[in-house]
């Protein structure tokens, strides 16, 4: 048995209340109440010995019986307080836990309702601009793009919010599969280009001829991937958008998977948040936020086994994820 195990047992043995309570030895009332039985014998003996040689014994056994009474219900008080405060803190705790969990369900439901009505919208709006018999004039047509617009907008941010109370609920099942890379690269960013073609956007991809299949999830794989190819087209310019997919082997178990955009490149100050949901700004302290997307990327990523990594300079973006291509274990 080893030392660590053994000072388990004995804990176990001589604090059993303290597992009960759930707190360190040094915070259970057991051994309080054992340090503060040290502490009477010493002072009934330190009392004893001084009152001896200064009066009677009647008075001395009188005194240590004072003595000996006070400081044992001192003790009981100083364990009850103990106690009352680790139990009220487990109920705290239990009851926190609670509201959180219900928070987390009504956001669940509340969340799935609302992605209902943007679905059934949607829908309506392709009806009735694909109707028959329906004739619409320009700026009627500018409406429901933009409402239609809008109404993609709200079932993304609803998409990202299901997926988030996943995340930070660790409801993330991975289904591992043997994935052809490359099938899925190409169909991905072809449907995705497809959907924002115009003159303005240009769009390559380079792709090794070597490109081993991985294993891994091929719903969070492609999740993950799309949000980078949203995020590229969204923070390239207006006029003219530049994007670049390269997937290579790195080393001798690892796939990197970058793609690039044209741009600005991302301001400094904003470069160490990029990953998080929202963070408070020193300067203002209001509550800012990049976007849920590349937070939900992220911990997908590592979900997998994997991560996310970024460069970025005036002219360039570039993201990588990079997976192993036979993980040991996926979490």
């Amino acid at each position: 048995m080893s030392e660590l195990n053994k000072k388990s047992r004995l804990r176990q043995i001589l604090f059993p209340r303290c597992d009960v309570l759930g707190v360190g030895v040094w915070s259970c009332p057991s051994f309080i109440f054992i340090i503060m039985g040290v502490v009477i014998v010493f002072s009934i003996l330190a009392t004893y010995i001084i009152a001896e040689r200064h009066t009677e014994p009647e008075i001395v056994i009188a005194i240590v019986t004072l003595l000996t009474v006070f400081l044992l219900v001192i003790t009981q008080i100083l364990v009850g307080a103990f106690e009352k405060v680790i139990k009220s803190k487990q109920i705290e705790e239990v009851r926190t836990k609670e509201i959180l969990d219900l928070k987390d369900q009504f956001v669940y439901l509340a969340v799935h309702d609302l992605a209902a009505s943007a679905t059934a919208v949607k829908w309506g709006l392709k009806m009735i601009e694909g109707g028959s018999g329906i004739s619409l004039s320009n700026e009627e047509r500018e409406i429901f793009s933009s409402i239609r617009t809008r109404n993609e907008q709200l079932i993304s941010l609803v998409h990202q919010i299901l997926f988030i109370t996943r995340i930070e609920r660790d409801d993330i099942h991975i289904h591992a599969e043997t994935l052809n890379v490359f099938g899925l690269l190409s169909k991905n960013a072809s449907e995705h280009w497809r959907e924002h073609a115009s003159n303005d956007v240009s769009y390559s991809m380079d792709i090794s001829p070597d490109l081993p299949s991985i294993i891994s999830d091929k719903t969070l794989f492609e999740e993950i991937l799309n949000t980078l190819l949203t995020n590229a087209y969204e923070h390239s310019p207006q006029d003219k958008k530049l994007m670049t997919l390269h997937a290579k082997k790195e080393d001798s178990d690892i796939l990197a998977i970058s793609i690039d955009n044209s741009g600005d490149g991302i301001p400094e100050k904003l470069q160490k948040h990029i990953f998080e949901k929202f963070w408070i700004d020193e300067r203002t302290q209001t509550i800012e936020r990049a976007g849920f997307g590349l937070y939900i990327a992220r911990a997908l990523a590592r979900k997998l086994g994997g991560d996310i990594s970024f460069t970025s300079d005036s002219t360039t973006t570039s993201f990588t994820l990079r997976l192993p291509i036979t993980p040991p274990t996926i979490a």
